[in-house]
């Protein structure tokens, strides 16, 4: 009789839980920070965010992140079938990012620039330029009061890493701070003074090798800025330490004895020979790609720059 007086609230508690799986819905504890999806267009391009805000009082310094080529995390209402116009996809990155930054008392925007545009991984010809979402967000929330606007960060990895890095094409103070983690530098900036901290994270194994990343972080540091590069030992691209996987993906990853500059309407590579944007993608693309399966220092990455930002008050 036992089982019997039990077994209906067992088949309830299964099927309320086969519900919320498939619905995509997360269920909180009170001390989980906020979590809200909006919706944004600039120009004929639509973006999604996912708000991630500390509960209390008070405004809360905000972190801007930008996933990488190949979101494979989710937030929000996320189906197996049906409408997802409420999920948000990002990466390992940026939910380790959430994870940490919202312990240490900000709010985290996450940024979803595939969904809307119904791109994929496989899809590099269609990536959107997505500093311009960043840039309008940040625009977008001046006047929001959750969030302490002298205090806005930006951060990303790999193509998000490369997104936060085209932040110095432009030297108006969008942000407090950026950290490009990951980025891939073979074309990159001139080095020029900013109004803003820098921070790059950076594996030493990474098929993305680090000395064009330094050699503008130390560029900028001639320049009185505080920029700063972390590589993290033993290391690839995704901060895993195993052994790394070859594949053939196409990776703007080569010339990386003779990377280029852009400065202005002016592409260069760093010989001075002059170059332009069509040579300088082909010149500096290749089809190598190296990853494994465990993100081993990832935390250790984020760490470095949630304690970076932390400082940049």
């Amino acid at each position: 009789m036992l089982f019997l007086s039990f077994q209906p609230r067992f088949l309830i508690a299964v099927v309320v839980f086969c519900f919320l799986a498939l619905a995509g819905a997360r269920v909180q504890a009170s001390s989980d920070p906020v979590l809200s999806i909006k919706h944004y267009q600039v120009s004929a391009e639509s973006y999604r965010v996912a708000f991630f805000v500390p509960s209390g009082e008070g405004s809360f310094p905000l972190i801007i992140a930008q996933h990488g080529s190949s979101p494979t995390e989710r937030y929000g209402q996320c189906p197996l079938f049906g409408s997802r116009k409420n999920c948000v996809t990002t990466d390992v990155f940026t939910k380790e990012l959430v994870r940490q930054a919202t312990l240490e008392g900000f709010a985290v925007a996450v940024i979803d620039a595939f969904s809307e545009l119904g791109v994929s991984s496989a899809d590099k010809t269609r990536f959107p330029n997505a500093t311009r979402y960043a840039v309008h967000l940040r625009d977008t929330i001046r006047s929001d009061s959750r969030f302490d606007q002298s205090r806005i960060y930006y951060t990303g990895f790999s193509y998000g890493g490369h997104s936060v890095m085209n932040v110095l094409h432009d030297r108006v103070a969008h942000f407090k701070a950026i950290a490009p983690v990951e980025a891939g530098c073979q074309i990159q900036p001139a080095g020029r003074r900013v109004p803003y901290g820098v921070l790059f994270v950076l594996g030493d194994r990474s098929h993305y090798p680090p000395k064009p990343c330094m050699y503008l972080q130390q560029a900028l540091h001639a320049q009185g800025v505080d920029a700063r590069a972390v590589v993290i030992a033993g290391a690839n691209h995704n901060f895993g330490v195993g052994a790394s996987k070859t594949g053939p993906s196409r990776s703007l990853n080569g010339c990386t004895d003779n990377h280029v500059i852009i400065d202005g309407p002016n592409w260069r590579h760093v010989d001075g020979k002059p170059t332009n944007r069509k040579d300088a993608v082909e010149a500096c693309t290749t089809l190598i790609g190296y990853g494994s399966d465990d993100i081993e220092k990832m935390p250790e990455a984020v760490r470095h720059v949630v304690q970076f930002f932390t400082e940049q008050k």
